[in-house]
């Protein structure tokens, strides 16, 4: 029996091994040139197992079938595969295929794994060239890898695969750093990341398509960027020029509302959909402007409160709240008539003006406008509102009176911007 290795395949320390267990059976061994590991080692078939190697080695060697075994020093046997070659024109048997973990070897450097019938092997690892391995598949399986858990952990694995069916061959690129891949439909965390032409896919009534964290602004606003402190969005157009950006919460009516005749505090926006939340430790502007008809003709004149503290029932607290009034007393909107400007500044529990809005007069409708800041406290709501100083019939709202409110920063906000 000849055994032809060549080094070129197995490599010089594989060769030192099978030279070396092979030299330790002068009864095996007739004529060879190990030392220079080159030319062939002729092997003399045997009719019967050698007895048992010194403890911590092994034997090769081979029957009269010119089947090669492997023998432990324990005696056990093994038949190490079906031809004479380790490598061969065909497939060589390193062990029979007949379990999972079988392996064969073939003249194109594949290794590849036999499943529990014996001669189907089920998956290739190949060098396509120097350096890259070829993990294939057969019918109905892609080639994959799978990744275990450490076993202390568990048996989970992670397993990684092209896919039974691709458009191409691809190259995916691991990054050049100690990181961590993002999954498609994971929740990770992105950083110093450049979208290029990105586009954000729709959102669902759980999700938004973008969401931003709430942290500590820049100390420099950068041109282009936007930010979010928990309070406001800021933008900044020119670098350290932050602005706010200006993200209104609105309230209006698309019908003309009745008001109840009476000279208590009601809400200006009808008896539902009329409030609106804001939050805890922040500066507010509003602006609202509303016209009331049907007035009394004695004395036409209401009162104003933009968060209807009072019998309005909002929830909100406020810090302070300073804003201007401008009133129109007529009995036909863009005819003369008397007109007033007042100013309240407060910090009571409800910022409503100390007088009345217009200055008296015979006409029978109202149109105010005020605008102002309002800093809260506690988070809340606020209802616009107003109080009639006279009764009257039927006051009526009319369609598309409105109010708006925003955000400016903190409670104490005094500033934002390149401010010098």
């Amino acid at each position: 029996m000849k055994i032809t290795i060549d080094l070129r395949r197995i490599g010089l320390v594989a060769a030192l091994l099978i030279f070396g267990v092979l030299a330790t059976s002068s009864r095996a061994i007739v004529r060879g040139t190990p030392a220079r590991f080159k030319g062939t080692l002729e092997v003399k078939e045997q009719a019967s197992q050698p007895a048992s190697p010194a403890t911590g080695y092994g034997n090769i060697w081979f029957d009269t079938a010119g089947i090669p075994h492997s023998t432990t020093d324990g005696g056990v046997d093994q038949e190490l595969g079906t031809t004479d070659t380790l490598w061969g024109a065909a497939t060589t048997n390193i062990s029979p295929l007949s379990a999972d973990d079988d392996l064969a070897l073939d003249d194109g450097s594949w290794l590849q794994w036999g499943d529990a019938n014996p001669g189907t092997l089920t998956s290739v690892i190949k060098q396509v060239t120097p350096g890259v391995l070829s993990l294939g598949g057969f019918a109905a399986a892609a080639g994959g890898w799978q990744l275990v858990e450490d076993s202390s952990n568990g048996t989970n694995y992670v397993f990684i695969t092209a896919g039974e069916s691709i458009g191409g061959n691809y190259t995916v690129t691991i990054p050049n750093a100690t990181d961590t891949l993002v999954g498609k439909a994971t929740t990770d965390t992105l950083t110093n990341k450049t979208i290029t032409a990105g586009v954000l896919t729709a959102g669902t009534t759980l999700l938004s398509p973008l969401t931003y964290g709430a942290g500590t602004n820049m100390t420099t606003a950068g041109a282009g960027t936007t930010e979010f402190d928990g309070k406001v969005f800021y933008e900044t157009a020119i670098s350290a020029t932050r602005q706010i950006r200006v993200d209104q919460q609105y309230l209006a009516i698309n019908t003309p509302y009745t008001l109840t005749d009476a000279t208590s505090q009601q809400a200006l926006f009808g008896s539902s959909n009329n409030s609106i939340g804001l939050a805890a430790a922040t500066s507010y502007i509003f602006e609202c402007d509303f016209t009331i008809s049907s007035m009394s003709a004695t004395s036409g004149n209401l009162k104003f409160s933009p968060a209807g503290i009072g019998a309005a029932s909002a929830t909100a607290t406020i810090l302070s709240c300073t804003y201007t009034v401008t009133g129109l007393d007529a009995t036909t909107l863009g005819t003369a008539a008397a007109s007033s400007e007042c100013t309240t500044a407060t910090t009571t529990a409800d910022p409503i003006t100390t007088g009345d809005c217009v200055v008296a007069a015979t006409g029978t409708a109202v149109h105010v406008h005020a605008k102002g800041v309002i800093r809260i406290n506690a988070a809340g709501t606020i209802i616009p509102a107003i109080s009639l100083t006279t009764g009257s019939v039927t006051p009526a709202v009319a369609i598309n009176s409105w109010f708006v409110i925003y955000p400016v920063g903190n409670g104490t906000v005094t500033a934002v911007g390149k401010i010098v």
